[in-house]
C-alpha cells in the first residue's frame, strides 16, 4: 500500500510539473521556424517580424497540450493587431527528407543564372507528373503537357525569380503547397484567408473563425446559408479563374470555417489538383469528368488521373455532397440535416442524386439545391 502511495504521489507530482510546464510555456516562434538558410529555404517574407518579435502567441493550456502531441503544432496569435494563426507547414522528420532530397539534387549545381532553366525543370517535375504515377504530389499540375509558365504567372513576384527562388519554390512544393495557393487566390475574390507571409516552415494566415462542426447543431436558417455558400463556392473553385480549375482533394469540416460575419472560408488548401484548361489534353478532354462514387464511409476516393484528363470535373460539387451535405462521421445527420416540411423530401432526394447521380449531371443538382436554399439566405 506504502508502494502504491508512492508512486501516485510521483505521478501526481509529474502532473502538477507538466500543468505548470504547460501554463506557463512561453511560445517562441523561431524555434518553430525550422532551417531556412540559403540555398535551402522555404518561407521568408515574415522572418524579421518574428525575430523582432511583433508577432505575438495567445499561449493557452489547451493549446499547449495538443502541441505536444503534434507534428506540425499551430498558435493563435496577433500580427499588425489581426487575430492570426500561425501554422507549422511541415513535420521536423519530413524536413529532413526534404533536405536530403535537396542536397541530393541540388548539391553540385551551380547556384547562378546558367542553372535557371534546370530548377525550373525541377519544379515543374515536382507537379507534373505521368498519369498513372503511384506517388502523387500534394499539388499537381494538369493536364502532363502543362509548363510552369501560367502556374507560376499567378504567383505574385514569380516574373523576377532567380535561381535561389526556385529553390525555394522546390522546398515550398515538397512540404506544403498551402503558401503558393494562397498567393494566387485573392481573399476579396475568393473564400479563403488573407496571406500574412511565412518565415521557414511557419506561415501566418487570418484567424477566420470556426469550423463548420462548430455549426452543426445551429438553426436551419444559419446551416442554409452556409451550405449555399459552400455550394456556390464549388463551383467558384471550378469555374471562377479563366486559366485554372481549383478541385480541393481533402475536404472535411474541420478544413472550412465561418467568420463572424457567416462567410465560408477554406483553411486548408495544402491538397489541390489544379488544371489548366487552357492546355491541348488528351482524348475527350473536353468531356465533363463524372467522379465515381465509391460507397466508403468517411472517406472521400477521387480518381486523380481521371479529374487530370479532363478540362471540367464535378469533383469539387461531389466531395461537398459527400463530405458535408451528407451523413458521416464527424456531422451525423449531414450539414443539411432536419430540413424543414415541406422542402424535406426535395432537398434531401437531391443531395442523394449528388452522390449517386441518374436523373441529371452534378452540376445540375447542385444547382436546384442552391435554389431550394436560396430563400433562407
Amino acid at each position: 500500500m506504502e508502494f502504491v502511495l508512492k508512486v501516485f504521489s510521483l505521478v501526481c507530482l509529474l502532473i502538477s510539473i507538466l500543468c505548470y510546464y504547460l501554463y506557463s510555456k512561453e511560445v517562441a516562434l523561431i524555434d518553430y521556424c525550422g532551417p531556412n538558410t540559403k540555398p535551402f529555404t522555404f518561407n521568408e517574407e515574415l522572418c524579421d517580424h518574428i525575430l523582432q518579435g511583433n508577432i505575438s502567441v495567445n499561449s493557452t493550456f489547451f493549446q499547449n497540450f495538443i502541441n505536444l502531441f503534434s507534428s506540425k503544432p499551430y498558435f493563435r496569435g496577433k500580427f499588425n493587431n489581426r487575430s492570426v494563426v500561425i501554422k507549422t507547414t511541415v513535420s521536423a522528420e519530413d524536413v529532413k527528407k526534404i533536405e536530403s532530397d535537396f542536397i541530393r539534387i541540388f548539391n553540385n549545381v551551380s547556384k547562378d543564372s546558367s542553372s535557371l532553366l534546370f530548377a525550373q525543370m525541377q519544379v515543374l517535375s515536382l507537379i507534373n507528373v505521368p498519369l498513372g504515377t503511384s506517388h502523387l504530389p500534394k499539388l499537381r499540375l494538369c493536364p502532363v503537357n502543362s509548363s510552369t509558365e501560367g502556374f507560376l504567372n499567378k504567383i505574385p513576384g514569380s516574373s523576377s525569380y532567380e535561381v535561389h527562388d526556385y529553390f525555394r519554390l522546390w522546398t515550398i512544393l515538397c512540404s506544403n503547397p498551402e503558401p503558393l495557393i494562397l498567393k494566387m487566390l485573392d481573399p476579396s475574390l475568393w473564400p479563403v484567408p488573407k496571406y500574412y507571409g511565412g518565415c521557414g516552415q511557419l506561415i501566418v494566415v487570418e484567424d477566420c473563425g470556426l469550423t463548420l462542426t462548430h455549426y452543426h447543431d445551429s438553426e436551419w436558417n444559419i446551416r442554409a446559408n452556409i451550405s449555399y455558400q459552400l455550394l456556390k463556392n464549388a463551383f467558384k473553385f471550378t469555374f471562377q479563374d479563366p486559366d485554372f480549375a481549383f478541385y480541393l482533394t481533402d475536404v472535411s469540416p474541420d478544413n472550412i470555417v465561418v467568420t463572424r460575419e457567416g462567410i465560408v472560408k477554406y483553411i486548408d488548401l495544402e491538397h489541390i489538383i489544379l488544371i489548366d484548361r487552357n492546355s491541348i489534353g488528351p482524348k475527350d478532354w473536353s468531356v465533363n469528368h463524372t467522379s465515381k462514387h465509391y460507397d466508403c464511409p468517411n472517406c472521400l476516393t477521387f480518381e486523380a488521373d481521371k479529374i487530370c484528363s479532363h478540362q471540367v470535373s464535378d469533383h469539387n460539387i461531389y466531395a461537398l455532397c459527400k463530405e458535408i451535405l451528407s451523413d458521416s462521421e464527424l456531422l451525423p445527420g449531414g450539414f443539411l440535416h432536419s430540413v424543414p416540411e415541406p422542402k424535406l423530401y426535395l432537398i434531401s432526394h437531391f443531395i442523394e442524386e449528388c452522390i449517386r447521380p441518374r436523373e441529371s449531371s452534378r452540376f445540375e443538382t447542385a444547382e436546384r439545391i442552391m435554389y431550394l436554399l436560396e430563400k433562407y439566405i
